[in-house]
């Protein structure tokens, strides 16, 4: 990756008729004067990939990597409308991930429904405790949060048992949407019996139960066939295969482990992750205030 944003911050694009038509074609601003290759890929309407048939010395690069070059050069090493780190842990590792956080340091603290009274996700976090986040869900209101990160469990699961307790699982979740809903527009209209009921649960249970009672179904589903997560927002089954060898990967600058079959993972969960969005997604979905104790960030 290194090697080729060097190559590429080197490589100088002259004003011809193929350069002209490939940016015509993009409805991107003709040149009147040469340009860094660079500064093209940093056109918002351009990228690295859209601009290879000008660029013939190119290497033939996998994806992963080219995507990096891209995000590197266009976004000085990050994507401005993606500003939520998740991250997956197996459920053997849960346990002793929490207990590293929890015992060694003040610093930060792991949350998890199944240790905490009032925490209210069914997902876990590690936050940091000299922080304070005014959160804009209603679900926070009795949990100090801090500064955070998502951590999500996967559980090593039978499909058979997840087929089975499915319908349980998805009326957890749609409690604590119509609890959500609830608290946000007041009382939603009923208008059948599966709305009632619904709202009538979302009124009984707390968020904490909620999560808790979400966690547990998962967790009984144990099994060979498929890792397993399901939690507020998603209900996925992932294939085994896809995490049997962790590869490294860079990530803003940092070399992380990931899954092996990290591109049929993110298929199942986002669809063809590969294509830009529209301009109108391009907007962050965390817009919350965050402190540092006794002190605005």
């Amino acid at each position: 990756i290194k090697e080729e944003i060097e190559r590429v911050s080197q490589v100088h694009i002259g004003a011809t008729a193929k350069v002209q038509e490939l940016l015509t074609s993009y409805e991107s601003i003709p040149l009147s004067n040469g340009i860094l290759l660079t500064e093209l890929i940093r056109r918002p309407e351009l990228d690295y990939e859209k601009l290879a048939p000008i660029d013939p010395e190119r290497p033939d690069l996998p994806y992963d990597v080219a995507e990096q070059v891209n995000i590197l050069i266009k976004y000085d090493g990050y994507i401005p409308w993606d500003d939520d780190i998740d991250v997956w842990i197996k459920a053997e590792d849960l346990e002793r991930l929490e207990k590293i956080i929890n015992d060694k340091n003040n610093r930060y603290h792991f949350c998890d429904c199944m240790h905490e009274e009032n925490y209210p996700l069914s997902y876990c976090k590690v936050m940091r405790t000299d922080t304070v986040v005014v959160e804009n869900a209603h679900s926070f209101r009795n949990y100090p949060l801090g500064i955070n990160i998502d951590v999500f469990v996967l559980y090593k699961s039978d499909k058979t048992k997840i087929e089975k307790n499915k319908k349980r699982i998805h009326f957890h979740r749609n409690v604590y949407k119509r609890k959500a809903l609830c608290a946000i527009k007041g009382e939603p209209a009923i208008k059948n019996i599966v709305k009632t009921a619904l709202h009538h649960s979302a009124a009984l249970h707390s968020y904490s139960d909620n999560a808790k009672r979400l966690r547990q179904l998962v967790e009984m589903c144990v099994g060979d066939d498929c890792y397993f997560n399901a939690y507020e927002n998603a209900v996925v089954e992932y294939e085994l295969e896809d995490f049997k060898t962790p590869i490294l990967h860079v990530f803003e600058g940092r070399n992380l482990y990931i899954p092996n079959g990290y591109d049929r993972i993110l298929r199942t969960r986002y669809g063809d992750y590969t294509k830009d969005l529209p301009e109108s997604q391009k907007v962050t979905h965390h817009n919350n205030k965050c402190y540092l104790k006794d002190e605005n960030i």
